[in-house]
């Protein structure tokens, strides 16, 4: 089994006598997924390959009710190898 690469101490009060401990947290535990992100030489900048514009509608083609830039991810566990 992996060890946690580090502990984060102090982020959590101590539980009072009639309450149950909180967990112990690691980065591995908080981690959903992983950006990819490339440098463009000419620009000389990043570009994620996760940015995305999203829009929200109603149900069944409603109307448009926002539009955002959001962040996608990938998760590793999901990717396999083409066949």
């Amino acid at each position: 089994m992996r060890q946690p690469t580090r502990r984060i101490r102090g982020l959590s009060p101590s539980p009072r006598p009639d309450q149950v401990p909180a967990p112990e947290l690691f980065a591995e535990n908080l981690v959903r997924g992983h950006r990819l992100d490339i440098w463009g030489q000419d620009p000389g900048q990043w570009f994620s390959l996760h940015e995305r514009e999203v829009e929200y509608r109603k149900p069944r083609g409603g109307p448009l009710l926002l539009t955002a830039s959001d962040e996608g991810f990938f998760q590793a566990h999901l990717l396999r190898p083409t066949p």
